[in-house]
């Protein structure tokens, strides 16, 4: 969930959809819980390589995270998204991050 920012896109899109942000950082979920803007929503710390929720969510977006993971990790967090997942569930992942050096504003590594 980080700062929520995703959450709020979903919000304006699926204003009847029920949303739950769930992030490893104590930091990140106390910035959500404090904001206006996330009011209503659920907000959880939650290590999803050690967790196995149980049939808890319709959907799950993983939002920027999987980059971070080495595969023994990701194997993990793939299991317990499947097991939080109810009958018929998704799982949307958005991960355009890269370990690879990145250009700088002039162009060079």
């Amino acid at each position: 969930c980080n700062t929520g920012n995703l959450l709020l896109h979903l919000r304006a899109a699926y204003p009847e959809m029920q949303l739950s942000g769930v992030d490893i950082s104590d930091d990140m979920i106390e910035l959500c819980k404090s904001s206006e803007a996330l009011g209503g929503m659920d907000f959880e710390v939650l290590n999803i390589i050690k967790s196995k929720p149980k049939n808890m969510f319709d959907c799950v977006v993983l939002n920027a995270v999987i980059f971070s993971w080495d595969s023994s990790d990701l194997s993990e967090a793939l299991e317990n998204i499947y097991l939080s997942l109810k009958d018929g569930g998704w799982l949307v992942i958005f991960d355009l991050f890269t370990r690879q050096a990145q250009p700088d504003r002039d162009g060079a590594i």
